[in-house]
């Protein structure tokens, strides 16, 4: 691993790479048990339609899932009743969508960037390219990426209307989880911890591509590769949580979602009880 896989990007302009400070060794532990007070329930069994579906929540932590042009919640209402999966108006593919820590939603339709008033879809800026993905970065920035680019060029909207590029890499960006100040963000098989202040840090590598991440308040790290689920400590240590990788990680707060093949969209809580590893 080198540095000049990775660069960090001032506004749009690309500065020279500073070098990455992996850990001096590999994580330290790897073993199956889970810290006490962290539960995983089953939250909807495995079905079919899940592998063309993605998991997103919302700022309360409820879950929904994406199809091509329908949002479906997946918890219940405050009565009981089971909440309608729904369709926006004027948008017949939605390549995907996020919600802020504010509540507002944003979605990536086409090349375009917008939200939803009144009329349904709002355009608020263009996208450098099509098929890219949203992810909050807190209550006024988004992080956007192309997971099917041929290079791995990470960028922050802000709500003033401006998209930076934030790192630009030689492999793809297969996620990225954090605030605008500090996040990760997963690369062909390396973990990179990165801020704004263009700092950089390689804080994992295996030998499998990630598939999936999210980051926890805690300063800890979800992600999964074909090879199992884990949870990487900021002290290093790395638990395995399922055997299976799983095919999408959300988080919010105390609060984390799992799509697993076989098994469904898993519940896990609390996040917090990870602090102690």
């Amino acid at each position: 691993m080198t540095a000049a896989r990775f660069a960090v990007i001032a506004a749009v302009a690309c500065s020279p790479s500073p070098a990455l400070r992996g850990p001096a060794s590999g994580p330290t532990t790897v073993g199956p048990s889970l810290p006490a007070g962290f539960t995983l329930d089953v939250v909807v069994p495995w079905q079919a339609e899940l592998v063309l579906a993605r998991l997103r929540l919302d700022d309360h932590a409820r879950p929904f899932l994406l199809t091509q042009d329908t949002i479906v919640p997946l918890k219940q209402l405050p009565d009981g009743s089971t909440a309608n999966a729904f369709r926006i108006a004027g948008i017949d593919a939605i390549t995907d969508l996020t919600w802020n820590t504010d509540g507002v939603m944003l979605l990536v339709v086409g090349r375009q960037l917008g939200t939803l008033d009144e009329h349904g879809f709002r355009a608020l800026v263009d996208l450098p390219v099509a098929g890219m993905r949203v992810v909050s970065a807190g209550p006024d920035h988004c992080w956007l990426f192309a997971p099917r680019a041929p290079t791995g060029d990470l960028y922050l909207y802000d709500k003033n209307g401006t998209i930076a590029e934030v790192v630009r890499a030689r492999s793809p960006v297969t996620g990225v989880s954090g605030s605008a100040r500090q996040a990760v963000a997963a690369i062909d098989t390396s973990i990179v911890k990165f801020g704004t202040d263009g700092t950089i840090q390689m804080v994992f590598d295996g030998d499998q591509a990630i598939t999936a991440i999210a980051a926890s308040d805690g300063g800890g790290v979800f992600f999964a590769t074909a090879g199992g689920t884990f949870f990487l400590s900021p002290r290093n240590a790395l638990t395995r949580l399922t055997a299976t990788g799983a095919r999408g990680i959300e988080i919010r707060g105390d609060d984390v979602f799992f799509i697993l093949e076989d098994v469904g969209i898993v519940h896990g809580a609390k996040v917090s009880a990870f602090r102690t590893q």
